[in-house]
């Protein structure tokens, strides 16, 4: 359960060391690690699904050219 970053965590002094955190600011700090790799799992969900889109756009227009291409090919 993540929590709200009161005023009172925000005086704490910023370090990389866990030691050093309250827990609130840790589970803050939890809570938007977790948020960021959850933003990242859906750009790379859109993005994969965004680049399906692109290769069956992209393979039909070559199908397309080739019948073209086949067609005068034929006269």
């Amino acid at each position: 359960m993540a929590h709200l970053w009161s005023s009172a965590t925000a005086t704490m002094p910023l370090s990389t060391d866990h030691r050093y955190l309250s827990l609130d600011r840790r589970d803050h700090i939890y809570y938007q690690l977790s948020n960021l790799e959850m933003i990242g799992a859906n750009v790379q969900r859109e993005h994969s699904a965004w680049m399906v889109r692109t290769s069956k756009k992209a393979a039909a227009a070559s199908i397309r050219s080739w019948e073209n291409a086949a067609r005068l090919d034929k006269t």
